[in-house]
């Protein structure tokens, strides 16, 4: 047996998967039908071969099958062996099948675990994510209810394939009673949770339902927003699909393509037309425009990116925050005060001013530029600082030789519990550096020491 052993981890090292399948076939089969829990294997110190690692050499040949005649040859020496106990691997067996299209495999195997092993979730999870994706919504919807009345609880992996199927089954009294069980169970806050509901509610035409979770979010991401687009675009809300539009530009994201189909969906819908055109030309030059600009930026070509910003506004393009922030960051490099300056009554205009992006940037144009009044300004407007802001006044400080205004914010953002990094501890030693300051620049480093302590660097 442990020749056999050995042999299968050689061909798994080399990936041959029919060689592996081979000795199980001629070996393990042997061995199990005598003694199915007898000594699995003995090593050259006399010690067994443990049974879980014979089930994680199995979990291996699972994952490389590539035809259904592997995957069920392995399922055989699986039974045979008596590993079909763990409910690990039946899990892993149901997502073979399912790849191959094979339900009534899947759910044999599913059957095969004993009852005392039934309450693992991830078999759950992967007969559920079985049935879902082939359309099997009402089999689907029936294993939610077994397991919940078996008393297994469901988890942030199990509500979206839940609530996906009940958008697909158009039942809303199950998804009310989904959405139920979402919010007892604590877990409305996770960003693909809300997202499916959001794009349940959407569908069934519910968008007050979907707005409320969409603002319930702590944390959005890009398919929050398209998922909401969505939903009022297929709803032929033209106002509510350009209005979500354009906040999602306010908040900083920038919209995909699936954000800009759904607004010329819903344009087209409600019989705009003519603005259909319009907007995809649109389109095709902010997607094709404004991502040159942070290349441009990025990669310290400032006059090009400052170029493609004049003739993005020439084309009467409007800028998001992202532009914003590398046309800034491109007037800081190359010292333009009054281009900065330009670019600062334009994101006003835009009512862009205080997204963190943009405010950011400010700071680092007018640090650069030397005008550290205007920068402070700015850094004190901000109602929401992050690390940056914080970073980039201390460096400003520090840079033009203010030592003591540097040390100043320091102990500033230290009291507010802004968690510094290596970032903030240069900037704020440079200050003192280039101030001069000696004696506070020893006691600063001390207080480093202190600061990493509380918070845990």
């Amino acid at each position: 047996m442990v020749r056999t052993i050995a042999a299968a981890s050689a061909a798994r090292r080399y990936g041959n998967l029919e060689m592996i399948i081979n000795f199980f076939c001629l070996s393990i089969t042997a061995t199990y039908e005598h003694q199915p829990f007898a000594i699995i294997g003995q090593s050259r110190s006399n010690r067994p071969i443990s049974k879980k690692s014979i089930v994680h050499l199995f979990e291996h040949i699972l994952r490389r099958c590539s035809t259904i005649q592997q995957a069920k040859e392995t399922h055989t020496q699986i039974v045979i062996t008596r590993s079909d106990q763990y409910a690990y691997l039946a899990a892993r067996l149901i997502v073979v099948y399912a790849q191959f299209g094979c339900l009534a495999d899947a759910k044999m195997a599913f059957q095969g675990i004993p009852v005392e092993h039934k309450s693992n979730l991830l078999l759950w999870n992967s007969m559920l994510r079985a049935n879902q994706s082939y359309g099997y919504f009402a089999e689907s919807l029936r294993l939610y209810l077994q397991m919940r009345t078996l008393g297994i609880m469901p988890d942030e992996f199990t509500f979206p394939l839940v609530v996906r199927t009940c958008a697909s089954m158009g039942n809303w009294d199950m998804c009310k009673l989904v959405h139920v069980h979402v919010l007892v169970s604590g877990f409305q806050f996770r960003v693909h949770v809300a997202n499916e509901l959001i794009g349940m509610f959407g569908k069934l035409g519910y968008m007050d339902h979907a707005r409320k979770v969409f603002d319930r979010m702590q944390f959005r991401s890009c398919i929050s927003w398209n998922s909401l687009i969505y939903g009022f675009s297929k709803n032929y809300d033209l106002e509510g699909t350009i209005n979500t539009f354009k906040w999602m530009e306010l908040e900083g994201m920038e919209p995909n393509l699936v954000a800009w189909t759904s607004l010329l969906s819903a344009h087209a819908r409600c019989g705009k037309c003519e603005d259909v055109l319009r907007l995809f030309c649109e389109m095709r030059l902010k997607r094709n425009g404004q991502s040159p600009i942070l290349r441009f930026s990025s990669k310290g070509r400032g006059n090009e990116c400052l170029d493609m910003f004049r003739r993005m506004l020439y084309a009467n393009v409007d800028p998001n925050s992202v532009t914003f922030a590398g046309v800034l960051s491109a007037c800081g490099e190359l010292a333009v005060l009054d281009r900065g300056i330009e670019i600062h009554g334009h994101s006003i205009r835009a009512c862009l001013d205080n997204n963190i992006l943009v405010g950011n940037g400010l700071i680092n144009m007018y640090v650069k530029c030397g005008k550290l009044k205007e920068a402070q300004i700015i850094f004190d407007k901000l109602g929401d600082r992050d690390l940056v802001s914080w970073n980039s006044m201390i460096a400003g400080y520090g840079m033009h030789g203010f030592g003591e205004d540097g040390l100043l914010t320091f102990r500033q953002m230290v009291e507010v519990g802004q968690r510094p990094d290596e970032v903030t501890f240069v900037a704020v030693l440079s200050a003192c550096s280039h101030a001069g300051l000696v004696t506070e620049g020893r006691q600063l480093f001390d207080q480093i020491v202190n600061v990493c302590s509380q918070f845990n660097l």
